[in-house]
């Protein structure tokens, strides 16, 4: 489509056997589209995660987002979006406003609990309000982390930027996890498959992404753990020699 850029990606399923990117490699689309994307967007202004107290009218919980990308976090679901001008504004035709070409996909946790999602960091208090439909006011309130408390039986799933601003989310596994219960809908992309490096690639309309492969420690002294990618049609999963955690081990 374009030539090759790269967009880090909150590696979503670089489970947190560590920390991966959440965004991998996208290749064949513009480079300043990619920039623009959530890295750059996102993680460099060091945004934080805004609840939905009723300010957005669709049904996510939190929201991490800035004027050209953003990330929505539903109780079973992660979307994420990105958007680039197709037209420039031209203040000599204000009756023409500026066009977006937009680009979305999902990651559906298949078969996950009742889940509940918290604020797991430092709150930060927002001078912004806003106002519902029926008048009420809504203080605009932030959090640094968001946690998916036992999104799986003895599996948190936390959200987080690092010092250098990238998003990233671990996989928390306690002891009696079982590996197999971690199963990721990738939705709205195509081509899905794990490359020779055991790397995850997937295509979305602007290109492919890569997220890197795997990344696991046991919590308690740091050694590594060899952890996988498994897909199966649409379906993510993870394998290892072992299924069951017998110690809290981090999935990145």
């Amino acid at each position: 489509m374009h030539t090759k850029r790269i967009l880090k990606i909150v590696g979503f399923l670089s489970l947190l056997f560590l920390v991966t990117p959440l965004f991998g490699q996208i290749e064949n689309v513009d480079k300043d589209k990619l920039q623009l994307g959530l890295r750059q967007e996102l993680g460099e202004n060091a945004l934080l995660f805004e609840k939905n107290d009723g300010q957005f009218a669709e049904k996510f919980h939190y929201r991490y987002s800035s004027s050209n990308a953003c990330v929505d976090f539903y109780e079973d679901k992660i979307l994420f979006g990105l958007r680039e001008a197709t037209t420039e504004f031209d203040p000599r035709q204000i009756d023409n406003p500026v066009q977006f070409d937009y680009v979305t996909w999902g990651i559906k946790l298949v078969g996950a609990n009742n889940l509940s999602i918290i604020p797991d960091g430092l709150d930060e208090s927002s001078p912004v309000n806003f106002f519902a439909k029926n008048g009420k006011n809504i203080k605009q309130r932030r959090t640094s982390r968001l946690r998916y408390e036992n999104v799986y039986p003895h599996i948190d799933l936390v959200f987080y930027t690092t010092s250098k601003g990238e998003l990233k989310y671990d996989f928390i596994l306690k002891k009696g996890a079982l590996l197999s219960d971690i199963r990721l809908k990738y939705e709205n992309v195509s081509k899905l498959s794990v490359s020779e490096d055991k790397e995850l690639v997937y295509y979305t309309k602007w290109g492919e992404i890569r997220e890197a492969k795997p990344f696991s420690y046991r919590q308690k002294n740091g050694k590594e753990v060899s952890i996988s990618y498994s897909v199966t049609g649409e379906m993510v999963q993870f394998k290892s020699s072992f299924n069951r955690v017998e110690e809290t081990i981090v999935l990145d």
